[in-house]
């Protein structure tokens, strides 16, 4: 699948809500984004065109301070440091 999406200020969550009901298996590691004090309720901004969900995943995810891990079918959500 290839993703053409702008997201205006919204919550990372809210991001994260619609890929998952893409069918797209998406898991928060909550305790190592606490201990980093990081969240997915940061507000985000970002554009991508024809994008992979990995880029994605990416764009959505880096200035809020995150990345994935990919295990299998599942994305896992962690601190990018």
């Amino acid at each position: 699948a290839v993703y053409t999406l702008t997201v205006p200020d919204q919550p990372l969550s809210a991001v994260l809500d619609k890929l998952r009901g893409a069918a797209i298996e998406i898991v928060v590691d909550e305790a190592a984004l606490e201990k980093a004090n990081l969240s997915i309720d940061r507000r985000v901004s970002f554009s991508v065109e024809r994008a992979t969900l990995e880029e994605l995943l990416e764009a959505a995810l880096k200035p809020a301070g995150l990345t994935f891990q990919r295990e299998g079918k599942t994305y896992r959500i962690v601190p990018a440091e």
